[in-house]
This record gives C-alpha cells, sequence and structure tokens, in this order.
C-alpha cells in the first residue's frame, strides 16, 4: 500500500510529484494507493508510456481526493490518459484534472484529461477542465474522451463539472468523439448525476 498525503513520492522524492520527464510521475503501483490533497503537474510522459500523471497498474483500491493534477501530458505513439490511466476500484472526490493532454503521433488518442481502464469508478465533487486528446488519421478508430474515455470500467460521476474539453481527430478517417467523454464499445459505462456539461467539443 502506497499513500501520498504530500510527503513521499514512490520515487523517494518529498512533496508534490511536480515536474518529471519521460515516465509517469507515479508508476506502476499495483496494490493501493491513497492520494490527499496534492498537487501532480508538469509531468510528461514520451514514447509509448500512458498517464504522465499517475499510471497504475492491476486492481488495487486507489483513492485520490484533494487533489490537482493539471498541465501533464503523453505524447508519442501508442499512449493513452494525459493525467491518469487506471483500473480497479477508483475514487475521486474533490479533485480537479485541468489542462492535460494526449497527442498520439500515429494512431487515435484516448483519454485527454483521464483513461479509465477497468474496475468500478467512483468521480464525485470533481472538475474535469480544458483537456485534450489530439491524434492523427486512423482508417478504423477514433480520437476519444478529450475529458475522459472508458474503456471497460463502470463509472459513476455525481455533482462535477466536465468544461472546455475537446477530442480533436484528424481529417482522413480519424474523427474525434466524445469531448467531454466516451465509453468504449469493449463494455464501457458511465452513470451522470447532477452533472454541468458545458463547452466541451469534438472535431476532425
Amino acid at each position: 500500500t502506497c499513500a501520498l498525503p504530500i510527503s513521499a513520492a514512490p520515487d523517494g522524492r518529498s512533496g508534490d510529484v511536480v515536474g518529471g520527464a519521460g515516465i509517469s510521475g507515479i508508476l506502476s503501483v499495483s496494490d493501493s494507493l491513497t492520494i490527499t490533497d496534492s498537487t501532480i503537474s508538469h509531468n510528461t510522459a514520451t514514447g509509448n508510456c500512458n498517464g504522465a500523471g499517475l499510471n497504475l497498474n492491476g486492481s488495487g483500491t486507489i483513492t485520490v481526493s484533494g487533489t490537482t493534477f493539471s498541465d501533464n501530458s503523453v505524447d508519442g505513439g501508442n499512449a493513452s490518459g494525459g493525467a491518469m490511466i487506471a483500473g480497479g476500484n477508483v475514487t475521486v472526490t474533490n479533485s480537479t484534472f485541468a489542462g492535460n493532454t494526449d497527442t498520439s503521433t500515429t494512431r487515435q488518442a484516448t483519454g485527454g484529461g483521464i483513461y479509465a481502464g477497468s474496475g468500478t469508478w467512483t468521480i464525485q465533487s470533481s472538475t474535469i477542465s480544458g483537456n485534450v486528446a489530439t491524434g492523427v488519421a486512423s482508417p478504423s478508430c477514433c480520437t476519444e474522451g478529450g475529458g475522459l474515455f472508458i474503456d471497460t470500467a463502470a463509472v459513476s460521476i455525481t455533482n462535477s463539472t466536465l468544461t472546455g474539453n475537446a477530442a480533436n481527430g484528424a481529417s482522413g478517417g480519424d474523427n474525434g468523439a466524445g469531448g467531454a467523454l466516451e465509453t468504449c464499445c469493449s463494455g464501457g459505462s458511465a452513470v451522470l448525476l447532477n452533472d454541468t456539461l458545458d463547452g466541451n467539443s469534438a472535431s476532425g
């Protein structure tokens, strides 16, 4: 179990996880993780890395509260989840995902802000704003989920705001879909209650 209340990151750094490069700020925690009152920003994952701020493998319990993910970016070929990619039992409360990007140079992009891979997700009283997924032309797939992309996860979003997110596809085959959020055809689902969706866009 790894707990991060603005104290120690898994790589031994103290304080907020800010300004990483090459891989995720917090990478491949397969057990359980708690992050409270923290800032995860300006991290970059390049090549085929996912989740510049937070990349969690496995099916543990993940709890995020009072935390800001901002200006994180994945940039490269087969990459997803600008701020965060995870599976398992995930709870996000009173948190903000803002200005994160997923830019693919070889395929469609999925999840400018968040990539919900699998498991059960609960997002409450949070903001997903100004995140962007940008992909290149693909004959069979779309760039999906500017704010949030849902693969096989079951996601519940309540009392939250999704604004100004964008899924930007390229002309010639890769259209954008789901500026705010997109569920995958492989079985993902989303339930929204008392949320605000405004100013999101999809193009391509």
